[in-house]
């Protein structure tokens, strides 16, 4: 039988020099039975750094972990890449979306940690450093850590018990007034030639209830003549189509646009048009986005019913979907005319 020499500070961790030279951990998993003898490191490892590691080791076998088959010398950016590489062979969409809160915010502050290293604290160090620039982002942050030590099955989970910031969801929809003081701005820079994408892409925004990055991305090969069929969306985890359909008005400023690329418009967004636009319109905090819940609004005073709006909006939550999977193409096509058909009176009514 081979001859060990038990370490006088860490009790479990055996030096052999004969038989299988090197450092051994004399460990038993909480709640089995039985020892186990496994090498952590060669003779000539520093024994300073044996004693740490036997220490953590010994610290996931009482918590019931097998030590040799956690991610104990892993990198957290070991486990996200692993983690992200599963999401696409499942054939996730956005993984652009992961890459960026990586990169901003998770990597300087863990991502060279070793997975058995990083604590509670340190997770909530992070969340409260980027809450103090962007709440809604520091819980995006913190729901990629938990997800990526949940596929990597590493308990316990040190994201688990951190509380999210409260998400208000902002409730700011474009008046009646406010809708015509836009129309008569937009209807100004429309003569400007710079300006006509930018017109035509706040008009777009206006009828359609489309997201900002659903119109950038919209290209010409995904215009049929009633709808736009998207295939990268913001919704697009698992290969979704994002239908957006289109009434009359919607149409008509679609077709006026000169074909010059593969995108209808050559703009990834109107932003600084719009700014001044609200500004002389008197309506300084009503965002582009807001836009979007402004459909909503007049699509609920023409009758319209919250699964219709959902369906119009492309809402693509688990129980949305079971609840507009029976809604046909041609109501929502007579949906979005509606909801047209009912900007248009407010805007022609501004003109009288």
């Amino acid at each position: 039988m081979a001859k060990y020499t038990p370490d006088k500070k860490v009790n479990g961790l055996r030096k052999y020099t004969d038989h299988g030279k090197g450092y051994y951990l004399h460990y038993k998993i909480d709640g089995q039975s039985g020892f186990r003898d496994k090498k952590i490191a060669p003779l000539d490892t520093p024994i300073i750094s044996v004693r740490n590691k036997a220490k953590k080791m010994l610290g996931l076998a009482v918590q019931g972990i097998d030590p040799f088959e956690s991610k104990v010398e892993e990198s957290f950016e070991d486990i996200f890449l692993v983690h992200v590489k599963k999401l696409e062979r499942k054939g996730a969409k956005r993984i652009d979306a992961l890459w960026f809160n990586y990169n901003k915010d998770i990597k300087s502050a863990i991502g060279k940690k070793k997975v058995n290293e990083i604590t509670e604290n340190d997770i909530a160090r992070l969340h409260n450093k980027v809450t103090e620039r962007a709440p809604v982002v520091a819980n995006r942050c913190l729901e990629i850590i938990r997800a990526v030590f949940n596929t990597s099955k590493i308990r316990p989970n040190p994201a688990e018990d951190i509380e999210k910031n409260p998400e208000v969801a902002r409730k700011r929809y474009m008046t009646q007034a406010e809708l015509q003081a836009v129309v008569r701005e937009l209807n100004k820079k429309d003569r400007d030639p710079k300006c006509k994408e930018s017109v035509a892409f706040i008009w777009l925004l206006i009828f359609t209830g489309a997201r900002l990055s659903e119109i950038a991305n919209a290209k010409w090969e995904n215009f049929d003549g009633h709808k736009l069929v998207i295939k990268e969306h913001k919704t697009d985890r698992f290969g979704e189509d994002r239908v957006i359909y289109l009434n009359d008005q919607a149409i008509g400023i679609i077709n006026k646009l000169e074909k010059r690329g593969e995108y209808i418009l050559g703009i990834k967004n109107p932003t600084k048009l719009w700014q001044g636009v609200r500004k002389r319109a008197n309506c300084n905090d009503l965002r582009l986005h807001d836009l979007r819940h402004s459909l909503a609004s007049f699509s609920n005073v023409v009758g319209m019913n919250l699964t219709e709006i959902g369906n119009l909006l492309g809402h693509k939550d688990h129980k949305s979907t079971q609840r507009y999977a029976h809604i046909h193409e041609e109501q929502s096509m007579e949906n979005v005319n509606k909801v047209g058909s009912h900007i248009q009176s407010i805007i022609m009514r501004s003109v009288k």
